[in-house]
């Protein structure tokens, strides 16, 4: 994904995906990096588990104004969403 390309699309598709997977009880993973303002890579992993657990991480490491560090995030649901757990 580049710098203004729509996350609204990417995310659509990458949902639909997880939702499949989290139907079909095998799990499944959706991956989307976009760039920050200044254009670094933020990457982040929208993982469903086969039990229905949704996890996120997010790898900051790459952003020379953020954190520089790794986020996690774990919920128990059946609906994920693209906002933090």
């Amino acid at each position: 994904m580049d710098q203004g390309d729509s996350l609204q699309r990417a995310s659509a598709d990458g949902m639909q995906c997880l939702l499949m997977a989290m139907r079909s009880g095998e799990g499944g993973e959706f991956v989307l990096t976009r760039p920050t303002t200044e254009g670094d890579p933020i990457t982040t992993y929208y993982r469903v588990l086969p039990d229905g657990t949704f996890e996120t991480y997010v790898d900051n490491t790459a952003d020379h104004y953020g954190s520089g560090r790794w986020e996690y995030r774990r919920c128990s649901t059946r609906s994920p969403s693209l906002s933090p757990c």
